[in-house]
């Protein structure tokens, strides 16, 4: 039975994004702490996080808003806090958001981070996960070596060492690894353990001789249904994908192993015969479903497993692996949404969710009108101001108007509200009246300095002036 949780996560560069059915797949952030951290910080009413990383223009966003952020130096990002509890999120183009653990960020304190690109790995439908991995190296003359290889009792493939390495994924266990050339043999014995990678080098200068029996070779034509499948010969990973023609094979017993993604790994056991050519088809079996997913509104990424998967809504059902996914949806200004469904070979699993917003709006306005509005220290806009979405939680708002005080507020915005704030800005400037009799009468001023001192005297015009600022 799937789960749903409702938790907060939000990202910015969704809204810059036209929205597509399918988009490119979006790598992940990791991160780890720096303890020995030397950064002396003197701010009492704030707090410092040190940001570290090889990925260029990272963002941040903060729950709390971001005071200031001082521009990278060889990629160091300092970005100064409000003390207190913060959830902040890093992004970055090509990245998922890295939303940090919620932490308490005390004054003057000084915290600091590495982030850097999660590894990224390949896959073959769990094929070989189970099994050793063995790295073959040879450094001969590969451009005249004529060398084969068998694993155990397997009849000799010839392998190419071009590039001085073959992967072999062999069963794991006791195995005897044996190559020849030029009527050489070498070999060695290993005990090769689940999940452990083991380097051996062929070295033919620590040989015995042994020539291999000439032999009329046999073939293998393979097909698959559907075609595109890799195929390993005796644990050997041969070049290219099924349809495949293999020639020059010795006599012997071989074991097939067809694999391909969405499709069950199928192993099937022939005997090649000396200039023999057999046609062997293989039928994989289908191991996938279908899965589609829409949202209201649209516009929400999906992730499954991790692996980003286009966004929402989905035009048609998709094929996926048989297994259990962990369905993430995120779209900027609303709550991700946490699902997990089971996926059946043949069925579609289809639902539509409903996204709730992480959001409110504002209505601000001042008497006197046209004052610059500032939220969390950007620029928004000029009184009267309504912002439609703005993220929920507490933010500050300040008013700027010439020859007026500023003024600052703290607001709540809570999910899905509309507040109003009026704000009235006092003048800071006074006014001047002044009379003579008779009048016309010239009227200069000068401004007195802390010490009592007055400036050059200035010309304001003649009497009478009345409310002159």
């Amino acid at each position: 039975m799937s789960t749903r949780r409702i938790i907060p996560f939000s990202i910015f560069f969704l809204l810059t994004i036209t929205f597509h059915s399918t988009a490119a797949e979006y790598r992940e952030f990791q991160y780890t702490e720096v303890n020995s951290i030397t950064t002396i910080f003197t701010n009492p009413s704030q707090s410092l996080l040190i940001v570290e990383s090889t990925i260029p223009n990272l963002q941040f966003k903060s729950n709390r808003g971001i005071l200031s952020q001082e521009e990278p130096t060889n990629g160091v990002y300092h970005l100064k806090l409000e003390p207190g509890v913060q959830l902040i999120t890093i992004m970055a183009d090509g990245f998922l958001p890295l939303e940090l653990p919620r932490a308490s960020y005390s004054p003057k304190g000084v915290k600091q981070i590495k982030v850097f690109p999660k590894p990224q790995f390949g896959s073959s439908s769990g094929f070989d996960e189970n099994r050793p991995e063995l790295n073959l190296n040879y450094k001969g003359q590969k451009e005249s070596d004529n060398i084969l290889v068998a694993i155990g009792n397997n009849p000799p493939q010839k392998i190419d060492f071009s590039n001085e390495q073959v992967i072999l994924r062999p069963e794991p266990g006791n195995q005897t690894i044996r190559a020849w050339s030029e009527g050489k043999m070498w070999q060695s014995s290993l005990t090769l353990e689940v999940g452990q990678t083991y380097d051996v080098t062929i070295d033919f200068s620590q040989s015995t001789t042994n020539t291999l029996e000439t032999v009329d070779d046999g073939n293998l034509s393979i097909l698959t249904i559907p075609s595109g499948a890799t195929i390993y010969l005796n644990q050997v990973k041969q070049e290219g994908q099924s349809p495949l023609d293999l020639k020059g094979l010795r006599p012997g017993i071989y074991t097939i192993e067809a694999v391909k993604e969405l499709y069950l790994p199928t192993t099937q056991v022939v005997e090649v015969k000396p200039l023999e050519f057999p046609e062997i088809t293989i039928t994989l079996t289908p191991n996938f479903g279908y899965y589609q997913v829409k949202s209201n509104p649209p516009g929400a990424m999906i992730s499954l497993n991790g692996r980003q998967r286009g966004r929402t809504p989905m035009p048609n059902p998709v094929e996926i692996d048989k297994g259990l996914y962990e369905l993430r949806l995120m779209r900027d200004y609303y709550y991700e949404i946490l699902d997990t469904f089971q996926i059946e070979p043949g069925v579609t699993f289809s639902r539509e969710y409903e996204l709730l917003p992480q959001f409110g709006s504002l209505e601000i306005t001042s008497d006197p009108p046209l004052a610059r509005v500032f939220v969390d220290n950007q620029l928004r806009g000029t009184t009267p101001l309504k912002l439609d979405t703005l993220f929920s939680g507490r933010h500050t708002i300040s008013l700027e108007l010439e020859h007026h005080h500023p003024q600052e507020r703290r607001v709540q915005i809570n999910d899905g509200k509309l507040e109003a704030l009026h704000i009235d800005l006092a003048s800071s400037v006074g006014y001047l009246r002044v009379t003579s009799d008779p009048s016309d009468a010239r009227v200069e001023i000068s401004e007195i300095d802390d010490m009592g001192s007055a400036s050059e005297y200035q010309s304001i015009g003649k009497t009478p002036i009345d409310k002159l600022p």
